[in-house]
């Protein structure tokens, strides 16, 4: 059974990644997909 502070620091990360992965999708680069240009 997980405990609190691990539920906790789970979400941290899953925010932090979220995060990340926002920023990187505003890079105009980074809108459409290299390989079949789906957005």
């Amino acid at each position: 059974m997980t405990s609190r502070f691990e539920k906790e620091r789970a979400k941290q990360i899953q925010d932090k990644c979220q995060d990340l992965l926002n920023q990187m999708l505003r890079d105009e680069d980074n809108k459409y997909c290299v390989d079949c240009d789906a957005k």
